[in-house]
């Protein structure tokens, strides 16, 4: 068998001289590809924009970011300070994992370069509930952000902003986070988990979430080769809810809101549909909320990204025509 192998490798790559060649092209490649996950593309964010047609009054800009798993101002923390103070947002959201231990003082030198018109608003994710932060609200209010934890704010007269504990690690109560939200707001969750969204998507409108890290390491024709518990059936972008989605005992007029980016980096604008309505969908509607998935920031595990660049999403949401 040993011999057979060793014939069909002579056929294929013929003289030894060549083996060798062939052998030091391998090494140099894995070298590069190596280089890649490690010193260059961990630290290459893409900046990603979406524009979706919702029910607001005026537009409003929202850059998402997700999985910080900061150590400090590196880098990578430096580079999200200049983009957004290039692209100035109205308002910042954060869909958890912002440290890997139960500390967040890491977080306080990039929390205090962020700033945007509504606020910079956070929930936790599964690394926060492993391990718990003290007072991990009074400390983000003294970096200047808010958290929200099953707890929603008017962000604006027409939109809600709901942030869930994390679905996986802690317990996410859609409705104490819906307390108070106006019949006619757009609801917008925050939350880490993807895979919880839907069983609440009948009664949001938008959501964003984080923690796939994208998979984190995509390798050629088989695509990512791990996502971490929670994710589901989501990885990264946009995704809607199955039509046959159960809906919430206590629906309301948001059951049947559609928010459908028209316009993405990632996505076709013209498989799209209308946007985000104010319950103009009857029961029964195929229309459903959205989702959007971000590849994240950091890195967890391994401090690798290999075809799979982390992310910060700018998303605008324009009145609907």
């Amino acid at each position: 068998m040993g011999s057979r192998a060793t014939a069909i490798i002579d056929a294929l790559l013929g003289k030894p001289g060549r083996r060798r060649r062939a052998a030091a092209t391998l090494v140099v490649l894995g070298a590069l590809v190596s280089v890649d996950a490690t010193v260059i593309e961990p630290y290459r964010i893409e900046v990603s924009r979406h524009t979706v047609s919702a029910a607001v009054e005026a537009p409003i800009v929202i850059a998402h970011l997700s999985d910080l798993h900061t150590h400090g101002l590196g880098r990578r923390e430096k580079t999200v300070i200049e983009i957004l103070e290039r692209e100035r947002p109205d308002v910042i959201v954060v869909t958890g994992d912002l440290v890997d231990e139960g500390d967040l003082e890491p977080a306080r030198p990039l929390f205090e370069k962020l700033h945007a018109p509504l606020g910079v608003w956070v929930v936790r994710g599964n690394w926060e509930n492993w391990m718990p932060p003290s007072n991990d609200r009074s400390t983000l209010a003294s970096f200047g952000a808010t958290l929200l934890v099953n707890e929603g704010t008017l962000l604006r007269r027409d939109i809600w902003l709901a942030g869930l504990d994390d679905p996986m690690s802690g317990i996410a109560d859609v409705d104490q986070a819906l307390r108070g939200a106006p019949p006619d707001a757009t609801r917008i969750a925050l939350f880490h988990s993807p895979e919880v969204f839907d069983r609440l998507a009948p009664r949001i409108d938008l959501a964003f979430a984080g923690h796939t890290h994208g998979g984190q390491v995509q390798l050629p024709l088989l695509g990512a080769v791990w996502k971490p518990p929670g994710s589901g059936r989501y990885l990264a972008g946009w995704y809607s809810a199955p039509t046959n989605s159960s809906p919430h005992a206590d629906r309301s007029p948001h059951a049947d809101h559609a928010p459908n980016p028209v316009q993405s980096d990632h996505a076709d604008p013209s498989a799209h549909t209308d946007g985000v309505g104010r319950g103009e969908r009857a029961a029964g509607s195929t229309a459903s909320a959205q989702l959007f998935v971000s590849r994240g920031v950091g890195t967890s595990l391994l401090p690798v990204r290999l075809l799979c660049r982390p992310e910060l999403a700018i998303v605008t949401l324009r009145p609907r025509p």
